[in-house]
Order: C-alpha cells, then structure tokens, then sequence
C-alpha cells in the first residue's frame, strides 16, 4: 500500500502472518498440520514427529 509504514497493523486491527510463535511446537515440520492437542507429539495426518 502506498504511503503504508512498514511494519503498521492495518486499520482493522489485524496483521497478516500465520500462528503465534508460542504454537510454533504444534505445527508440524513434514506437512505443516496444526495439533490440536497441546501435549501431541506427533501429527495426526503424515505421522511425523512434533518438535519439542
């Protein structure tokens, strides 16, 4: 956007971007799937281990 300042949450109060870092431990590194379980140590769809 023109005249935007780098970095400045939009009017509506929301920046775009993904999950919050702290959920960074839920999120799969083989398919990118969200745990739904805060304790999962591996993901329901492809199997692969959750990082710690």
């Amino acid at each position: 956007m023109p005249g935007a300042t780098p970095g400045a949450i939009p009017a509506g109060g929301f920046s775009e971007g993904g999950e919050t870092a702290c959920l960074l431990h839920r999120v799969c590194p083989g398919c990118g799937r969200l745990a739904g379980e805060s304790d999962a140590r591996y993901c329901s769809r492809c199997g692969a281990g959750l990082p710690d």
